[in-house]
């Protein structure tokens, strides 16, 4: 299973960094006429894959920016251990009742844990983005 390296992404990298920095080339490449999606197994643990990605980066066209990766995990794994006991989290909820956790980052950026309430709770995602893009990708957070 991939280390959790979400937080170590700037939002600023092209598909080639990601490439590089996962060492595979091997993506999944979903397009529709305004994002692009690259998707990565792990490649070190691809015989045990539940069918999930590992990492999802979502790009922006035509701009080319990088709005948000996701980091999907085989084993839950609590907040705590992903951001540590330090990481002061916010709960959010959207107007349909869906929860949220977020922390805030160095760089402007915002990781986000869907479906949990507290940071004891194992969740099986997390996704990282832009602070700034919170209301745009989440608009009905309240």
């Amino acid at each position: 299973m991939l280390p959790f390296l979400l937080v170590l992404f700037t939002l600023t990298e092209s598909p080639a960094d990601i490439t590089h920095r996962l060492g595979t080339e091997t993506a999944s490449v979903v397009s529709a006429p305004s994002w692009r999606l690259l998707q990565f197994h792990d490649k070190d643990d691809h015989g045990n894959c539940d069918g999930e990605y590992a990492y999802q980066f979502f790009y922006e066209v035509p701009s080319g920016r990088l709005l948000s990766v996701t980091q999907n995990f085989e084993s839950p794994v609590t907040a705590r251990k992903l951001a540590g006991d330090k990481a002061s989290w916010t709960h959010r909820v959207t107007r349909s009742g869906y929860a949220l956790l977020t922390t805030d980052l160095p760089g402007g950026r915002l990781l986000i844990l869907p479906g949990v309430t507290t940071d004891s709770e194992p969740v099986a995602q997390a996704q990282l983005i832009r602070a700034a893009d919170l209301k745009r990708l989440y608009p009905e957070i309240q």
